[in-house]
């Protein structure tokens, strides 16, 4: 493949930000960042906005704007559904 330098630059940071994602996990991330991006360098920025906001806030997640939810699993045990 032919990358422009920047894109190609970027390309290196997602890979060695990938590598210890495990393989089902990483295809999902980067399909479901392909479906909301118009092109590769949106494509590229977003991914790079992900693992900064990673960085700086600590999270264990690998795409902090999934928007989904995650519980621990006590908490979900603890939640009385047959009454419900």
């Amino acid at each position: 493949m032919l990358y422009h330098p920047d894109e190609y630059n970027k390309v290196v940071i997602l890979r060695r930000a990938l590598t210890g994602v495990p393989p089902v996990e990483a295809m999902d991330l980067v399909l479901n960042k392909l479906k909301k991006t118009g092109s590769n360098i949106e494509f590229l920025l977003s991914m790079g906005a992900a693992k900064y906001v990673q960085l700086i806030t600590g999270m264990p997640i690998s795409d902090p704007t999934g928007g989904y939810k995650c519980f621990r699993r006590g908490a979900l045990l603890s939640i009385d559904l047959a009454s419900k």
